[in-house]
């Protein structure tokens, strides 16, 4: 699982890369690790969605007075999360409405001869212990 600190630093870099002088990247950046507050059975479902990522980008969008990057910026924090998460287990991305769990897994390794190995597997889970709504 990513470290709260690998979810803070990799959204904001690109963040600053993307918006250099926006003052709301560094300001805004506790939201790169707010999915992380949905603890117990239902981790990764309530804040790990695409739903919510949408809708809390939107009201601080409507919070902070409509400013052009604000939407832009909390949305990248969110499914920065989102996105490294499906790199540890897997995210119901799409929950409530699909409840299974979408992940990539990825390694890197020598054979015998030290000849470099990748490998790269995607894929869908089901969703144990949470009541199905499909």
């Amino acid at each position: 699982m990513p470290t709260p600190l690998v979810h803070f630093i990799v959204p904001v870099f690109i963040l600053l890369v993307l918006f250099k002088k926006d003052r709301y990247v560094l300001w805004l950046s506790p939201f790169a690790i707010l999915p992380d507050i949905d603890f117990g059975e239902l981790h990764r479902l309530l804040l790990h969605n695409i739903f919510v990522a949408l809708a809390v980008a939107f009201l601080m969008w409507i919070i902070l007075k409509k400013q052009s990057s604000v939407f832009c910026i909390v949305f990248i924090y969110l499914i920065s999360h989102i996105i490294l998460d499906m790199f540890s287990g897997g995210v119901a991305v799409f929950y409530p409405i699909y409840t299974k769990l979408l992940y990539v897994n990825t390694a890197i390794g020598f054979d015998i001869h030290k000849h470099l190995l990748y490998a790269f597997d995607y894929g869908i889970l089901p969703l144990h212990g949470v009541p199905r709504t499909n």
